[in-house]
């Protein structure tokens, strides 16, 4: 299963993540949390998220193979970073439903989530989410930003 993680780049450039979980991207799946979103007239959480390393070198490797011969920039490939405000918005509005519209899983990780975008912001952080494979491990340091 994979694990939602949150990468964050700090004003200084320094860049570390936080693991989610599983649960957001469990209930993605089934269609609840994007579907609960788009009907509440909200991004999708997918909106911020990056290729992993492992997705944007098959990416990459699809692209050229398209392409054939053609150079490209190691920044071609680099994740957009967003900003945290719009993001904790739209958690705002996935919590704000209904109780059961989520399950307990999936809220607790938007909790999480949340308190770690709010953290970032404070701390003038851009962020951007990944989905990790099982053995995939990002290469960059790991941090909790909060529990």
């Amino acid at each position: 299963m994979r694990t939602l993680c949150l990468v964050v780049r700090d004003p200084r450039g320094r860049i570390g993540y936080q693991e989610i979980g599983h649960a957001i991207m469990a209930a993605d799946t089934h269609g609840n949390v994007t579907s609960s979103a788009l009907r509440n007239s909200l991004l999708a959480l997918a909106s911020y998220e990056a290729h992993s390393p492992i997705q944007a070198a098959a990416a990459a490797m699809r692209t050229l193979a398209e392409l054939g011969d053609v150079d490209f920039e190691e920044r071609d490939f680099a994740p957009q970073w967003f900003q945290p405000d719009e993001c904790i918005s739209i958690i705002d509005g996935l919590l704000g439903r209904r109780r059961s519209a989520l399950a307990e899983a999936t809220r607790a990780e938007l909790l999480l989530m949340r308190r770690a975008l709010v953290e970032a912001r404070t701390r003038g952080c851009s962020f951007y989410l990944v989905e990790l494979e099982p053995h995939e491990r990002l290469p960059i340091k790991r941090i909790r930003f909060a529990k």
